[in-house]
């Protein structure tokens, strides 16, 4: 299982240290910038839950939509460097944020 880490107010995800990264199921945001062509664009998709119909959120437990937009923007304005970024997410609130 994944064992979480907090330092300064930021949860950190790592992988078991038996994983190998080719066997990881995705590479993050920043392993991406970093190594895909920069004449590539990105369409970086935020998640994030939304409230449904009937009330009831998607899920319980999930970080404010300010620190979860502000890790992925520093991110990004780290790591992009001149490399064209479009954002898009289904949720209103983080496409006007």
């Amino acid at each position: 299982a994944n064992d979480g880490t907090k330092k300064e107010g930021v949860i950190k995800v790592t992988a078991n240290a038996d994983e190998a990264a080719e066997r990881m199921p995705f590479p993050t945001l920043v392993d991406a910038l970093k190594q895909v062509d920069p004449s590539v664009g990105f369409n970086v998709e935020v998640k994030y839950p939304m409230m449904q119909k009937n009330g009831m959120h998607e899920c319980e437990n999930y970080f404010e939509h300010n620190s979860y937009i502000d890790v992925i923007l520093s991110d990004v304005l780290t790591y992009a460097g001149d490399r064209r970024i479009v954002f898009s997410s289904f949720d209103p609130d983080v496409c006007a944020m």
